[in-house]
């Protein structure tokens, strides 16, 4: 498998995920729930789990030199591929704080380096650590960079914890 279409399954995975995202944000605002809680969890671990494992591909199999935004990303997104499924199988909202803690300076790391990567003079040559922030290693499905996926991965595992309805005799 080449970079390319590695890069081009995470982006049909992160359009997935941004539907998810779009459907339960309809749902909720329509007084439903598109998921229960137990199930909210799940898929914010699953793709939590992906996220990382994709990024260490993009590393570690494909040779991507993570610069030094992508490393404040994943500083925010491992934690949450090991803590969600956990959460997910004691079926714990309790959690919901501390996942949005990592989740939301995630949002706003990826923000940031997909405004980077759009506009390169905000940042001037290079992050300091590895490759430039504004560098763009692959554009999946044409248009979405790195960032922008786990921009999505951020926003998506967000909106998953905090609509996720109190049902199910949560463990407290």
């Amino acid at each position: 498998m080449t970079a390319d279409l590695f890069a081009d399954l995470m982006g049909m995975l992160a359009l997935v995920a941004l539907l998810l995202a779009v459907f339960t944000v309809v749902s909720r605002a329509s007084g439903r729930a598109f998921l229960r809680s137990d199930q909210s969890l799940w898929a914010a671990a699953a793709i939590a789990f992906v996220t990382a494992a994709g990024s260490l591909t993009m590393s570690d199999v494909f040779n991507f030199t993570p610069c030094l935004l992508c490393w404040w990303q994943r500083i925010f997104m491992y934690p949450l591929a090991l803590l969600l499924p956990l959460a997910a199988a004691r079926r714990d909202l309790a959690v919901r704080p501390y996942m949005l803690a990592l989740a939301l300076p995630g949002i706003a790391f990826g923000t940031w380096h997909s405004i980077v990567q759009r506009f390169p003079n905000l940042l001037g040559d290079s992050c300091g650590v590895g490759d430039s922030c504004a560098g763009i290693w692959v554009r999946a499905l044409g248009f979405l960079t790195i960032p922008n996926m786990a921009l999505i991965a951020f926003i998506t595992i967000t909106v998953l914890l905090v609509a996720a309805p109190d049902d199910q005799g949560t463990h407290q």
